[in-house]
């Protein structure tokens, strides 16, 4: 159970009237949760945020997420911008693979070479942004969680989401794949660098 908000801030939080939000839970559309202490009644964030998703217009695009990082620190071994290009294009392929297999339509494909720890530079996420907010997305699919965002943004970005009735459809949940590991360390060590620089160090 996420966060808990009471029977008038749902209200708001939706835009309709605590009256509608009775309708709603005779429907079925949202449980109610009641306070043993003071007898109010309150309902999980996370089922609002559903709520709001499914109330937008639907009929908007599947669009599926790459990413992938030009390593700098392994040396040339395969780790350069080609390298990146070609994993790149290898990851579009298994997750396409997977969309057909998995009878999903995808409308469109956003595919891009950034780094994880900065948004800097990131066409394709600014992109995805914009759709998003423009209320042209219905579903977002990645490989892993990893790929669209990472360290404790992830929840927050669900949320985000979920507010504009976006569902994120995650291929692989966990990270398996070695050059994600790689490409982790990779980015905890730009976090490093620039942590050191912000304090002289």
């Amino acid at each position: 159970m996420g966060s808990l908000v009471y029977r008038k801030q749902a209200a708001v939080f939706l835009g309709v009237s605590p009256k509608t939000i009775d309708n709603y839970v005779k429907a079925g559309a949202l449980k109610p949760y009641k306070n043993q202490v003071n007898g109010r009644v309150y309902f999980d964030q996370a089922d609002i945020l559903k709520l709001m998703g499914s109330r937008l217009p639907q009929g908007r695009e599947v669009v599926l997420y790459c990413r992938t990082r030009a390593m700098q620190h392994q040396g040339n071994g395969g780790h350069g911008q080609n390298s990146a290009d070609k994993r790149l294009a290898a990851q579009v392929q298994r997750c396409n693979d997977y969309c057909t297999s998995a009878g999903i339509r995808i409308d469109r494909t956003i595919a891009e070479v950034g780094n994880g720890e900065t948004l800097k530079g990131r066409k394709g996420w600014s992109e995805l942004m914009d759709l998003i907010l423009r209320k042209k997305v219905s579903t977002i699919v990645v490989e892993t969680p990893d790929r669209i965002c990472r360290w404790g943004l992830g929840e927050a970005f669900t949320d985000f989401l979920a507010w504009h009735g976006v569902k994120l459809h995650i291929i692989q949940p966990v990270l398996q794949r070695q050059e994600y590991l790689d490409e982790l360390t990779e980015d905890l060590t730009g976090i490093v660098y620039e942590a050191r620089r912000l304090m002289g160090t």
